[in-house]
C-alpha cells in the first residue's frame, strides 16, 4: 500500500509555481517581442501603400498616354478600390491635369504606435517633402536624405 502512495505522489505532475513561472516566461517573451511584431505589421502596410501608389503612377501614365491628360478620378484607372487597409485617398488633384496630379494617402484607425501618417505622391513619384510618413516605416530604396537632395530640399529646410 505504501508503495502505491509514493508512486502516486512522485507521478503528480507540475506544482503551481512551476505553472507559474512558465506562464510568467512567455508572458516576458511576448511582451518583448509585441513591439517588434507591430513595427513589421505597420512597415508591411506602409510598404503596401507605396506598392499600390507606384501601381497608381503607372495606370496613371498609361491613361495620360490614350488620353492627353491624367485622370481625375480612380474609378476612371479601374482601381477604385484598391487602396491598402487602413488608408484613405485624402486628395487627389491638380493644378493642371495635363501635366500632373497630386494624391495624398492618410493612414487611419489604429496604426501601432506610430499614429496618423500621410503619404504623398504625384507623376514624378513619392513626395518626401510634403509627407509625414515616420523614416522608420520607408521601405527599402528610399532614404529621407536622398529624397530631399533629390527634390531641391534639405533635412534643415523641413
Amino acid at each position: 500500500m505504501q508503495t502505491l502512495r509514493s508512486r502516486a505522489t512522485r507521478a503528480g505532475g507540475f506544482t503551481m509555481v512551476e505553472l507559474a513561472v512558465v506562464v510568467t516566461i512567455i508572458g516576458v517573451l511576448v511582451v518583448a517581442a509585441l513591439p517588434r511584431y507591430q513595427f513589421a505589421i505597420e512597415r508591411a502596410r506602409a510598404t503596401q501603400a507605396f506598392s499600390t501608389l507606384a501601381q497608381l503612377q503607372a495606370s496613371q501614365e498609361r491613361y495620360s498616354i490614350e488620353n492627353g491628360m491624367y485622370a481625375r478620378t480612380l474609378r476612371a484607372l479601374d482601381l477604385e478600390g484598391s487602396l491598402p487597409l487602413g488608408f484613405r485617398l485624402s486628395s487627389h488633384d491638380s493644378g493642371n491635369w495635363e501635366t500632373g496630379y497630386r494624391i495624398v494617402l492618410r493612414r487611419e484607425g489604429a496604426t501601432n504606435g506610430f499614429g496618423r501618417y500621410t503619404i504623398v505622391w504625384s507623376q514624378d513619384g513619392f513626395l518626401i517633402g510634403p509627407s509625414t510618413i515616420p523614416d522608420s516605416l520607408l521601405p527599402r530604396g528610399y532614404h529621407r536624405k536622398i529624397l530631399l537632395e533629390t527634390q531641391g530640399e534639405t533635412l534643415s529646410s523641413r
